[in-house]
């Protein structure tokens, strides 16, 4: 007896390899995104040196110093996480009603399937882009928050 597995063992090979390099090249992706993230963090602390001199001249702790870019970057995930959700259901709701999919890619759509955005993604999506984006910032508020007020004031970029 012959199994559909036994006879197609060649083609579900190749699903899960093709299914590891979709994993690795997400990861990629999500790993550079990081590394984009947490240098444009640091691209806003030595944006605003001076600034912080000031503040810290004028005593402000150093907690709060750091607070002020977490704020900061809570404040982008929160615009960038909603405009891309909100994005994301307004193609998917095109493509339900116009098949815009098909329309942009005539001839490459073999199967139809429909694009799924359910509320369990919606919440992945958000909390693991939460993650990223504090943890970019970690860092960089850590940097913000112990630089020395006298240098800082009359530094020049």
């Amino acid at each position: 007896v012959h199994t559909w597995e036994d006879e197609h063992h060649s083609f579900i090979k190749a699903m899960k390899m093709e299914k590891i390099a979709y994993s690795f090249f997400g990861f990629l992706i999500v790993g550079i995104a990081g590394f984009t993230l947490m240098s444009m963090m640091s691209l806003s602390v030595m944006q605003k040196i001076p600034q912080i001199g000031i503040l810290g001249a004028m005593g402000t702790r150093k907690e709060f110093i750091g607070a002020i870019f977490l704020i900061q970057a809570f404040i982008t995930w929160i615009i960038s996480s909603s405009l891309g959700i909100i994005l994301s259901l307004i193609i998917i709701n095109l493509d339900k009603s116009y098949h815009f999919i098909e329309i942009l890619f005539p001839g490459a759509v073999f199967y139809d399937f429909p694009l799924i955005l359910n509320n369990n993604y919606i919440l992945l999506i958000m909390f693991v882009s939460l993650l990223m984006l504090m943890s970019a910032a970690i860092y960089p508020s850590i940097k913000a928050a112990n630089i020395d007020p006298v240098q800082s004031i009359g530094f020049n970029r």
